[in-house]
């Protein structure tokens, strides 16, 4: 499998390097030419409530992005900016929410009008970041929500403009949907498809195939628990608001939903409340970062699913246990392989713990795309609160994103009792490498406020292992009792209990990427050495008397 998943990355990787050299040929705008729209027959709402803040900074020249950065121009396109992550986001026009929150004044539509005959002007012919495929998908979408309100009483040049480079733009997406991109993106692109079948003139058989597309990847992408193919909890909620925009769009149109996307929504949403932590935010597998607690709660208002979180998501591989404060999220499945996404993870068998409104341990998250420093170190075991051995990681990471070697799931258990929630699991990531298979058992009682875990490797030899326990930076940590425990203090959580047996503990230094920006914290590190037989690393987290 790790041959062919190399062979093939390479060939999509000459691929990808030849589509490039095509789109910037001179010939190639010609390929995207169809005939100019007079005007639209519907426009689409945005689901996006804006910020009237940022939208009067924009007004002035000010382009604040939050964490993503800021910059200061009245004239943006001949500006250099900061980083990519900001050339990304002017791109995608999402910014035209922010302005939209403003009062709907003169002042406002020529701006917005001017910054996009800018655009036009400038950006027409194939460049990067600017007609990538989800930066595309995103901007006609947003150009297409905000017709109304900006475009549609302009001048007639710029009206024709507009709707010109729509039209030319749907053709080079629909181009890229069918080969280039997958997994949220697929979505995101298919969005923008629609809700160009549905306003431009004369599209309906268009959209009757699109339908018939979105019915496929539904079917392709969406697990029968409602969890998203990518296993990542921010892929999740990307995808769910996709198929939220779209839903709104068929029904606005006055068009029929079909059943696969309402079952759809209704499956996925109970899954994105299974993934959140009670602050809100999301937990930190497989790529996925905390989001923004509010956006979160906008997805799932919108959705109108009334589904409750479930208790297992065997399809998913997922495994939730909630006892009164105490909330413990783990991965009990294998990382996905199928579809193209940030990268997938190795940390097979993680967990994150969290007390009420407080995160205690944690994974190391995921930093933004274009952060190439940590990309790859993100993906690794050591970057997850679960085992690794020698150093390795339980499933081989392929430098595109992928996976070689996989870690799969050899056994898993949803137990639960009158005293008790726990679950086991097993994966055979190390089988191959060292002879070793890893299994956890997590309880989390419910008369008392404990979480017992057992960590049991069954080795034919004698190998280093280090279990990682990677805390919140909130959480301040410090050993006690000759090092067999350690002392968790919570801001409002009070102070917890860190016990272990069969391994030496340790307090080493971590990262912590969930947030707007890297901070440093701290791991719990249980190491030692398998022995030729079965052994078992045993911990445990209670109050602290």
């Amino acid at each position: 499998m790790a041959a062919f998943d190399r062979i093939r990355d390479y060939y999509r990787r000459i691929l990808r390097n030849s589509l490039v050299a095509v789109f910037r040929s001179p010939v190639y705008p010609y390929t995207l030419y169809r005939p100019t729209p007079k005007e639209l027959k519907f426009t689409p709402k945005s689901s996006d409530s804006g910020d009237a803040v940022r939208g009067e900074g924009i007004l002035s020249g000010r382009f604040d992005f939050g964490e993503l950065g800021e910059f200061t121009s009245i004239d943006p396109w001949a500006t250099e900016l900061p980083s990519n992550d900001v050339a990304v986001i002017l791109h995608t026009f999402k910014w035209l929410d922010y302005v939209a929150a403003v009062a709907d004044t003169d002042t406002a539509k020529r701006r917005v009008r001017s910054l996009v005959n800018d655009w036009l002007l400038l950006n027409s012919r194939w460049s990067a970041p600017a007609w990538e495929g989800p930066v595309l998908a995103a901007r006609i979408s947003k150009w297409l929500e905000h017709y109304d309100q900006y475009f549609a009483k302009s001048s007639r040049t710029l009206r024709t403009r507009l709707l010109r480079q729509i039209a030319v733009q749907l053709v080079h997406l629909n181009r890229l949907s069918e080969f280039e991109l997958d997994g949220a993106e697929k979505f995101i692109a298919l969005k923008a498809l629609i809700y160009g079948a549905i306003c431009l003139p004369g599209k309906d058989k268009k959209f009757r195939h699109l339908m018939a597309r979105l019915e496929r990847e539904i079917d392709r992408q969406v697990l029968s628990d409602g969890g998203h193919i990518s296993r990542s909890p921010s892929e999740q909620g990307t995808v769910l608001q996709s198929l939220i925009d779209i839903r709104r769009a068929i029904v606005d149109s006055q068009n029929q939903v079909p059943d696969s996307l309402q079952q759809a929504i209704d499956r996925m949403s109970p899954m994105l409340r299974f993934f959140r932590h009670q602050d809100g935010g999301l937990a930190l597998f497989n790529g996925s970062r905390e989001e923004d607690a509010k956006s979160i709660d906008s997805t799932l208002i919108q959705a109108d699913a009334r589904g409750q979180p479930p208790r297992s998501a065997p399809d998913s591989g997922f495994e939730r246990l909630l006892s009164g404060r105490l909330l413990v999220l783990a991965d009990t499945g294998s990382p996905a392989k199928s579809v193209r996404s940030g990268g997938a993870h190795a940390g097979t068998l993680s967990l994150e713990i969290s007390v009420g409104q407080e995160r205690m341990i944690v994974n190391c998250g995921a930093a933004r795309a274009s952060d190439s420093n940590w990309q790859m170190v993100q993906r690794t075991t050591a970057a997850h609160s679960t085992l690794s051995v020698e150093d390795r990681n339980s499933s081989e990471l392929l430098k595109d994103g992928g996976i070689g070697r996989c870690a799969e799931i050899v056994s898993s258990l949803r137990q639960d009792t009158d005293t008790a929630l726990s679950f086991e699991a097993a994966h055979n990531g190390y089988l191959s490498i060292f002879g070793l298979e890893h299994s956890r058992e997590v309880r989390v009682l419910k008369n008392e406020e404990m979480i017992i875990g057992d960590d049991t490797l069954s080795a034919t030899g004698e190998f280093q292992f280090a279990l990682r326990f990677h805390l919140h930076p909130d959480v301040a940590v410090s050993l006690a009792q000759g090092g067999s425990s350690a002392l968790l203090k919570l801001t409002k959580g009070g102070g917890w209990r860190f016990s272990v047996s069969g391994a030496d503990m340790q307090i080493e230094d971590s990262i912590y990427l969930g947030g707007h920006k890297p901070k440093r914290t701290n791991q719990i590190v249980l190491s030692g050495k398998t022995k030729s037989e079965t052994m078992t690393i045993q911990w445990s987290i209670e109050p602290a008397s």
